[in-house]
């Protein structure tokens, strides 16, 4: 639920994100990163008082195989 949260968050403007790609050795990887600076939406912030950042971090890597 958090992470969904982060991620409707990036459209209006209420969490910084972050993403890069890379290619190499046959595979092409991408990485997004969401951080959210106001935890006032976390329903258990009382739980943890120095709370100061949320985030969430997406990996998805792409191997090509070549088969001979």
């Amino acid at each position: 639920m958090y992470f969904l949260a982060l991620y409707l968050f990036k459209g209006k403007g209420k969490c910084e994100y972050a993403k890069t790609s890379e290619k190499g050795h046959g595979c092409y990887e991408t990485r997004e990163c969401y951080a959210a600076m106001d935890s006032s939406w976390l329903p258990q912030k009382n739980d943890w008082e120095d709370i100061c950042v949320t985030g969430m971090l997406v990996s998805e890597k792409n191997c090509i195989e070549y088969w001979t």
